[in-house]
């Protein structure tokens, strides 16, 4: 699955909370096979920038934040995203 699908998944209210944590983890997978780390190592960097932990069950803001982080990740790299205006 894609970068795209999986956060799309992530952030479908409709659907189970479970399913939705899946694709958030898909995503920090992606991620990380893209810079070639762990994902341990994205899932640890997410938890350092927001204090949210996707191996737990989430709320809707954290699933929101934690995509945010993960697509900066993605596209300015998992050490020092940049965060966007106002954070």
């Amino acid at each position: 699955m894609s970068f795209s699908s999986s956060k799309r998944n992530a952030l479908d209210a409709t659907k189970p909370l479970l399913p939705r944590m899946s694709s958030l983890r898909s995503c920090a997978m992606l991620v990380s096979g893209k810079y070639g780390v762990r994902r341990s190592v994205i899932i640890e960097r997410i938890r350092q920038l927001s204090g949210i932990d996707i191996e737990v069950p989430c709320n809707e803001d954290d699933i929101k934040r934690a995509i945010e982080i993960l697509s900066r990740m993605r596209e300015m790299g998992w050490e020092d995203p940049k965060p966007s205006p106002g954070e």
